[in-house]
Protein backbone atom coordinates (compact mmCIF):
# COMPACT_ATOMS: atom_id res chain seq x y z
CA UNK A 1 0.00 0.00 0.00
CA UNK A 2 1.15 2.92 -1.16
CA UNK A 3 1.74 5.94 1.55
CA UNK A 4 0.49 9.44 1.03
CA UNK A 5 2.24 12.19 2.04
CA UNK A 6 1.29 15.70 2.22
CA UNK A 7 1.99 18.65 -0.64
CA UNK A 8 4.28 20.25 1.97
CA UNK A 9 6.64 17.43 2.95
CA UNK A 10 7.22 17.30 -0.66
CA UNK A 11 8.08 20.57 -0.99
CA UNK A 12 10.70 21.10 2.43
CA UNK A 13 14.59 21.47 1.60
CA UNK A 14 17.33 21.59 4.40
CA UNK A 15 19.44 25.03 3.41
CA UNK A 16 22.04 26.31 4.80
CA UNK A 17 25.21 29.24 4.08
CA UNK A 18 27.76 29.16 1.41
CA UNK A 19 30.88 31.40 2.70
CA UNK A 20 29.50 34.57 1.53
CA UNK A 21 26.51 34.12 3.22
CA UNK A 22 24.05 33.25 0.66
CA UNK A 23 21.48 30.47 0.69
CA UNK A 24 22.20 26.76 -0.90
CA UNK A 25 20.34 24.10 -0.15
CA UNK A 26 21.78 20.85 1.83
CA UNK A 27 22.51 18.17 -0.66
CA UNK A 28 21.90 14.50 -0.28
CA UNK A 29 23.16 11.18 -1.69
CA UNK A 30 21.55 8.54 -3.57
CA UNK A 31 20.46 6.84 0.08
CA UNK A 32 18.73 9.72 1.23
CA UNK A 33 22.07 10.79 3.65
CA UNK A 34 23.03 14.37 4.01
CA UNK A 35 25.80 15.34 2.75
CA UNK A 36 28.08 17.40 5.10
CA UNK A 37 31.21 18.53 5.54
CA UNK A 38 32.57 19.25 9.28
CA UNK A 39 34.22 22.75 9.97
CA UNK A 40 36.34 23.83 13.21
CA UNK A 41 37.98 26.43 14.07
CA UNK A 42 41.37 27.99 13.70
CA UNK A 43 43.02 31.49 14.71
CA UNK A 44 39.28 32.36 13.90
CA UNK A 45 38.35 31.15 10.69
CA UNK A 46 36.72 27.78 9.79
CA UNK A 47 38.66 24.85 8.44
CA UNK A 48 37.35 22.07 6.91
CA UNK A 49 37.47 18.84 9.21
CA UNK A 50 40.24 16.41 7.79
CA UNK A 51 39.88 12.81 6.84
CA UNK A 52 42.02 9.89 5.44
CA UNK A 53 41.59 7.89 2.40
CA UNK A 54 38.59 5.58 4.37
CA UNK A 55 36.83 8.45 5.54
CA UNK A 56 38.17 8.11 9.01
CA UNK A 57 38.50 11.36 11.25
CA UNK A 58 42.03 12.63 11.64
CA UNK A 59 42.52 13.81 15.31
CA UNK A 60 45.32 14.76 18.11
CA UNK A 61 44.37 14.20 21.43
CA UNK A 62 45.29 17.88 23.20
CA UNK A 63 44.73 19.47 26.12
CA UNK A 64 43.74 23.00 26.02
CA UNK A 65 46.73 24.96 26.92
CA UNK A 66 49.95 24.92 28.93
CA UNK A 67 50.98 26.52 31.52
CA UNK A 68 51.54 30.15 29.93
CA UNK A 69 48.22 29.70 27.79
CA UNK A 70 49.43 28.82 24.65
CA UNK A 71 47.18 25.90 22.81
CA UNK A 72 49.23 22.37 22.79
CA UNK A 73 48.90 19.06 21.25
CA UNK A 74 50.39 15.66 21.58
CA UNK A 75 50.17 12.91 19.05
CA UNK A 76 49.98 9.03 19.38
CA UNK A 77 54.08 8.96 18.22
CA UNK A 78 54.76 11.80 20.98
CA UNK A 79 53.00 9.83 23.71
CA UNK A 80 55.24 6.89 22.77
CA UNK A 81 58.48 8.92 22.47
CA UNK A 82 57.58 10.64 26.66
CA UNK A 83 56.53 7.13 27.94
CA UNK A 84 59.95 4.95 26.69
CA UNK A 85 62.09 3.99 28.80
CA UNK A 86 64.79 4.98 26.20
CA UNK A 87 64.39 8.74 25.45
CA UNK A 88 64.54 9.36 21.62
CA UNK A 89 66.49 13.02 20.99
CA UNK A 90 65.04 12.70 17.15
CA UNK A 91 61.41 12.47 16.58
CA UNK A 92 61.80 11.47 13.04
CA UNK A 93 61.22 7.77 12.04
CA UNK A 94 59.21 4.74 13.33
CA UNK A 95 60.73 3.22 16.10
CA UNK A 96 61.40 -0.80 15.70
CA UNK A 97 64.02 -1.44 18.43
CA UNK A 98 64.71 0.86 22.05
CA UNK A 99 67.09 -0.04 24.57
CA UNK A 100 68.13 1.63 27.84
CA UNK A 101 69.39 -1.59 29.75
CA UNK A 102 66.89 -1.68 32.05
CA UNK A 103 66.90 -6.05 31.39
CA UNK A 104 70.34 -6.37 31.42
CA UNK A 105 73.03 -7.16 28.45
CA UNK A 106 71.84 -10.60 27.75
CA UNK A 107 70.27 -9.90 24.32
CA UNK A 108 73.94 -8.16 23.34
CA UNK A 109 77.32 -9.39 22.42
CA UNK A 110 80.33 -7.51 23.96
CA UNK A 111 83.77 -8.05 23.27
CA UNK A 112 86.94 -6.22 24.85
CA UNK A 113 90.25 -6.27 23.84
CA UNK A 114 93.26 -4.81 25.71
CA UNK A 115 94.22 -5.22 29.11
CA UNK A 116 92.11 -4.28 31.96
CA UNK A 117 88.86 -4.17 28.39
CA UNK A 118 85.37 -4.28 30.35
CA UNK A 119 81.75 -4.13 29.21
CA UNK A 120 79.14 -3.37 32.75
CA UNK A 121 75.59 -3.33 33.18
CA UNK A 122 75.71 -0.33 35.62
CA UNK A 123 73.86 2.02 37.62
CA UNK A 124 76.60 4.46 38.06
CA UNK A 125 75.34 6.69 35.63
CA UNK A 126 73.00 6.99 32.86
CA UNK A 127 71.51 9.54 30.55
CA UNK A 128 67.54 7.87 31.51
CA UNK A 129 68.33 6.11 35.01
CA UNK A 130 68.74 3.81 36.69
CA UNK A 131 70.76 2.02 34.11
CA UNK A 132 73.12 2.32 30.87
CA UNK A 133 76.02 0.15 29.84
CA UNK A 134 79.84 1.36 30.71
CA UNK A 135 82.10 0.76 28.02
CA UNK A 136 85.95 0.24 29.64
CA UNK A 137 88.57 0.43 26.71
CA UNK A 138 91.77 -1.81 26.85
CA UNK A 139 95.17 0.03 27.11
CA UNK A 140 97.02 -2.54 24.39
CA UNK A 141 96.48 -4.19 21.00
CA UNK A 142 92.87 -3.14 19.95
CA UNK A 143 92.47 -0.76 22.80
CA UNK A 144 88.62 -1.09 22.69
CA UNK A 145 85.08 -2.02 24.00
CA UNK A 146 82.46 -3.45 21.98
CA UNK A 147 79.06 -3.73 21.94
CA UNK A 148 76.77 -4.98 19.19
CA UNK A 149 72.92 -6.41 18.46
CA UNK A 150 72.10 -8.27 15.87
CA UNK A 151 68.58 -7.99 14.43
CA UNK A 152 66.14 -9.77 11.86
CA UNK A 153 66.93 -8.99 7.90
CA UNK A 154 65.30 -5.46 7.82
CA UNK A 155 62.84 -4.43 5.84
CA UNK A 156 64.84 -2.04 2.95
CA UNK A 157 64.55 1.85 3.33
CA UNK A 158 65.48 4.63 5.07
CA UNK A 159 66.58 3.97 8.88
CA UNK A 160 68.14 5.64 11.91
CA UNK A 161 70.66 4.37 14.53
CA UNK A 162 71.13 6.87 17.25
CA UNK A 163 72.28 6.50 20.75
CA UNK A 164 74.13 8.86 23.65
CA UNK A 165 77.14 8.56 25.56
CA UNK A 166 79.66 10.68 27.91
CA UNK A 167 83.14 10.99 26.81
CA UNK A 168 86.84 10.01 29.42
CA UNK A 169 89.69 12.11 29.31
CA UNK A 170 91.75 9.40 27.84
CA UNK A 171 89.01 8.35 25.19
CA UNK A 172 90.79 8.44 21.84
CA UNK A 173 87.62 7.56 19.23
CA UNK A 174 83.82 6.44 19.63
CA UNK A 175 82.43 4.96 16.54
CA UNK A 176 79.29 4.11 15.50
CA UNK A 177 78.16 1.68 12.18
CA UNK A 178 75.22 0.05 10.75
CA UNK A 179 76.08 -3.03 9.02
CA UNK A 180 73.55 -4.79 6.70
CA UNK A 181 74.23 -8.29 5.84
CA UNK A 182 71.85 -9.43 2.81
CA UNK A 183 73.23 -13.31 2.02
CA UNK A 184 75.65 -12.17 -0.56
CA UNK A 185 77.12 -8.94 0.46
CA UNK A 186 77.68 -6.81 3.43
CA UNK A 187 77.04 -3.09 3.23
CA UNK A 188 78.69 -0.68 6.53
CA UNK A 189 77.90 2.75 7.09
CA UNK A 190 80.02 4.30 9.68
CA UNK A 191 80.00 7.75 12.01
CA UNK A 192 83.57 8.19 14.32
CA UNK A 193 84.17 11.53 16.77
CA UNK A 194 87.73 11.41 16.98
CA UNK A 195 88.23 13.05 20.94
CA UNK A 196 91.51 13.78 19.90
CA UNK A 197 91.61 15.75 16.98
CA UNK A 198 87.88 16.62 17.69
CA UNK A 199 86.31 15.50 14.86
CA UNK A 200 83.17 13.61 13.38
CA UNK A 201 83.70 11.83 10.58
CA UNK A 202 81.52 9.37 8.36
CA UNK A 203 82.19 6.35 5.57
CA UNK A 204 82.46 3.13 4.86
CA UNK A 205 85.72 1.40 5.60
CA UNK A 206 88.59 2.42 8.05
CA UNK A 207 90.68 4.90 6.50
CA UNK A 208 88.04 5.99 3.74
CA UNK A 209 86.26 8.47 6.45
CA UNK A 210 84.79 11.70 4.98
CA UNK A 211 85.31 14.92 7.58
CA UNK A 212 82.01 16.05 8.75
CA UNK A 213 83.47 18.51 11.30
CA UNK A 214 86.63 19.48 11.87
CA UNK A 215 87.18 21.39 15.40
CA UNK A 216 83.48 19.50 17.33
CA UNK A 217 84.69 19.79 21.21
CA UNK A 218 82.65 17.88 22.92
CA UNK A 219 82.51 17.83 26.87
CA UNK A 220 84.55 15.72 29.09
CA UNK A 221 82.39 14.36 31.68
CA UNK A 222 80.68 11.18 33.83
CA UNK A 223 77.52 13.43 33.74
CA UNK A 224 77.66 14.91 30.02
CA UNK A 225 75.82 12.57 27.55
CA UNK A 226 76.07 13.54 23.72
CA UNK A 227 73.99 11.94 21.18
CA UNK A 228 74.69 11.41 17.50
CA UNK A 229 72.18 9.77 15.23
CA UNK A 230 73.25 8.28 11.85
CA UNK A 231 70.42 7.36 9.52
CA UNK A 232 71.37 5.51 6.16
CA UNK A 233 69.40 4.67 2.49
CA UNK A 234 69.57 0.93 2.51
CA UNK A 235 68.18 0.62 -0.91
CA UNK A 236 69.79 3.51 -2.65
CA UNK A 237 73.63 2.68 -0.15
CA UNK A 238 73.89 5.95 0.55
CA UNK A 239 74.49 8.61 4.10
CA UNK A 240 71.11 9.97 4.33
CA UNK A 241 72.19 12.14 7.34
CA UNK A 242 74.27 12.27 10.45
CA UNK A 243 73.28 14.25 13.85
CA UNK A 244 75.41 15.20 16.46
CA UNK A 245 73.53 17.16 19.41
CA UNK A 246 72.44 20.08 17.70
CA UNK A 247 74.53 19.41 14.70
CA UNK A 248 73.17 18.12 11.50
CA UNK A 249 75.07 17.35 8.43
CA UNK A 250 74.21 15.66 4.81
CA UNK A 251 77.14 13.52 3.88
CA UNK A 252 76.60 13.74 0.21
CA UNK A 253 79.95 12.66 -0.88
CA UNK A 254 80.50 9.66 2.08
CA UNK A 255 81.05 6.10 0.80
CA UNK A 256 79.73 3.58 2.45
CA UNK A 257 81.66 0.56 2.35
CA UNK A 258 80.13 -2.87 0.15
CA UNK A 259 82.31 -6.34 0.19
CA UNK A 260 80.72 -9.87 -0.84
CA UNK A 261 80.02 -11.82 2.23
CA UNK A 262 77.74 -15.16 1.96
CA UNK A 263 76.94 -14.98 5.59
CA UNK A 264 73.27 -15.04 7.35
CA UNK A 265 70.95 -12.35 6.26
CA UNK A 266 70.56 -9.71 9.15
CA UNK A 267 71.13 -6.16 10.56
CA UNK A 268 73.82 -5.57 13.00
CA UNK A 269 74.47 -2.39 15.14
CA UNK A 270 78.23 -1.77 16.75
CA UNK A 271 78.80 1.14 19.04
CA UNK A 272 83.23 0.81 19.93
CA UNK A 273 84.91 2.71 22.31
CA UNK A 274 88.54 2.90 22.24
CA UNK A 275 91.83 4.46 24.44
CA UNK A 276 93.96 6.54 23.41
CA UNK A 277 98.27 4.71 23.48
CA UNK A 278 99.30 6.67 26.16
CA UNK A 279 99.34 6.88 29.57
CA UNK A 280 98.63 3.29 29.35
CA UNK A 281 94.80 3.89 31.50
CA UNK A 282 91.62 2.14 31.26
CA UNK A 283 89.14 5.19 29.79
CA UNK A 284 85.76 4.66 30.51
CA UNK A 285 82.25 5.80 28.58
CA UNK A 286 78.54 5.50 29.34
CA UNK A 287 76.09 4.31 26.62
CA UNK A 288 72.47 5.03 26.94
CA UNK A 289 69.30 5.43 24.84
CA UNK A 290 69.95 3.32 21.83
CA UNK A 291 67.11 3.10 19.55
CA UNK A 292 66.98 1.86 15.56
CA UNK A 293 64.13 3.77 13.61
CA UNK A 294 62.98 2.81 10.23
CA UNK A 295 60.55 5.32 7.56
CA UNK A 296 63.19 7.92 7.92
CA UNK A 297 62.56 10.86 5.86
CA UNK A 298 64.49 12.24 3.59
Amino acid sequence: MAIEVPDWYRTVALVGVDATGAPVVVLLDSTGAIISVMKGEYAGTLKNVQVDAQGRMIMIPTDPADVWGNAISMGNAELAAVFSFAKRYDRRGMVIFAEGFECGLSSWVTAGYGAGAAIRHTTKQAFSPPYSVQLVAGTDGQRQARLTKYLPFPAVGKMGFEFSFTLDPNTSDVRSSISWYDGTYVRVWRVNYDLVNTTLSCGGADGKLTTLKSDLSLRVSDTQFHTIKLVADLQNEAFVRVLCNSLSYTPTTAAIEKTADTGDANLMLTIRHYSIEAPAVNPDIFVDNIILTQMEPD
